[in-house]
């Protein structure tokens, strides 16, 4: 597991034979305040890796967003552990 530190930061990549398999962000909630910087920071990493889907956990939101090929789910984190 590592990270991506670019112009934006993303907080984890999943990594198997030097290859990234997944991009993940976290935070406790999406809001006003700090959606288009988490958004950035994932897309960014996604973009890096040649990855077109990402995803963002929350304490407890879900929703799905889609723009062109990018698709990011964020998923609530009990869905993640159960």
């Amino acid at each position: 597991i590592f990270y991506h530190k670019g112009k934006y930061d993303c907080d984890f990549l999943i990594m198997e034979n030097g290859h990234i398999l997944e991009a993940v962000q976290v935070c406790e909630e999406l809001n006003a305040d700090n959606m288009d910087g988490e958004i950035r920071g994932l897309v960014e990493a996604m973009a890096v890796a040649g990855l077109t889907e990402g995803t963002i956990i929350t304490y407890r939101q879900e929703d799905l967003f889609v723009k062109g090929d990018i698709r990011i789910e964020v998923l609530p984190a009990w869905k993640i552990i159960d």
